[in-house]
């Protein structure tokens, strides 16, 4: 600053913001399930993917470090045709994880895991290797849409339908670490207070509480995985593309 701007009070032109440190144990996860992912088959490839799919755009899900339990990946790693030993070591880096809201992860990280979700996404032979969509599943689809076409449009941005049809660490029914926030992946929650204490409306009300049942309701969880990749695949190539 010169003389002349220090003599008449003028402000030195503030630093540009520092991007945040990228966090380490969320770095160490992606390189974790990139190396585990390259021996896996079409299937196996697919869900390591759907499971840090928050990588690619942000913001990291809350639920790393929290889910996939143990048991339950095991599961949908040898319903997937794999090894249920090729979870562990994606299990052991997501320890790291444990207890605090992860992160984001380092631009480089990201463009990779980019790569590695289209990668996956568009495989042919993962479609091959995965059921038809649960019925439960499309009722939920059928449900969650209805609630945010109903919804003003300014609480309709709240809701994540698509999002979360698509998440294999999410499914409704499951343990949650909070009551708010990490608990209400699809934004219901927020949204239902938004209604009910904000320019109430019966219309958006009673839209909202098919969608807000079943989310409170418990599913089977390995049924519920499988419907959510090959959600995820058909949102993203269409139903009817081979």
């Amino acid at each position: 600053m010169s003389l002349v701007d220090r003599l008449l009070g003028r402000s030195a032109r503030p630093p540009a913001p520092q991007a945040a440190p990228a966090d380490e144990a969320l770095e160490r996860w992606a390189a974790t399930a990139e190396a585990a992912s390259a021996g896996l088959g079409p299937g196996g490839r697919l869900a390591v993917a759907l499971l840090g799919e928050s990588l690619v755009d942000g913001p990291t899900s809350p639920w790393f470090g929290h889910e996939p339990t143990p048991g339950g990946l095991d599961d949908l790693f040898t319903a997937l045709g794999e090894e249920p030993s090729a979870a562990a070591p994606l299990l052991d880096a997501e320890a790291q994880l444990s207890g605090r809201r992860p992160g984001e992860p380092a631009a480089g990280t990201r463009a990779r895991w980019s790569r590695l979700v289209e990668a996956a996404l568009t495989d042919p032979a993962a479609r091959e290797v995965l059921p038809e969509r649960d019925e439960r599943h499309l009722a939920a689809e059928r449900a969650w849409r209805a609630a945010a076409g109903a919804v003003q449009p300014w609480r309709a941005v709240q809701l994540h339908p698509g999002r979360a049809l698509g998440q294999v660490r999410w499914y409704p029914g499951c343990e949650t670490r909070a009551s708010v926030g990490y608990a209400d992946p699809l934004g219901l929650g927020m949204v239902e207070r938004a209604v009910e204490e904000h320019r109430y409306s019966e219309v958006e009300w009673q839209a909202l509480r098919p969608a807000a049942d079943l989310v409170r309701s418990g599913v089977d969880a390995l049924s519920w995985r499988l419907s959510s990749m090959r959600f995820a695949v058909e949102a993203h190539r269409g139903p009817a593309d081979g």
